[in-house]
């Protein structure tokens, strides 16, 4: 799809979400068959349509739940791997006017 929507590799972020050993896949399995790395993992957890249905955001719910620090870090610019964010953040990469090229 990155291919076909032509953005440049500079640009592209994978985060894999709600896939783990329970549901039958690895982060392995996904990078080989997509042949690009996974630079972050979001949890699965019961606990986020918990509090989807409650209607607060897991980050406010319960800030210390692994998810909420997956996506803390993830917003920050902190990819898997990284010791300290990335200069601009996820926004940098997610923005409108870099994102196509």
């Amino acid at each position: 799809m990155f291919e076909m929507l032509d953005y440049r590799r500079d640009h592209r972020v994978v985060v894999l979400n709600r896939a783990d050993a329970k549901v039958g896949l690895t982060g392995a399995d996904i990078e080989r068959v997509i042949r690009v790395p996974i630079a972050s993992h979001v949890p699965s957890s019961r606990d986020v349509p918990i509090s989807v249905n409650k209607g607060v955001p897991i980050v406010l719910d319960n800030p210390g739940h692994a998810v909420s620090n997956a996506i803390r870090e993830l917003a920050n610019g902190r990819l898997a791997g990284e010791s300290a964010p990335q200069a601009r953040g996820l926004r940098s990469l997610m923005g409108r006017r870099g994102a196509r090229r």
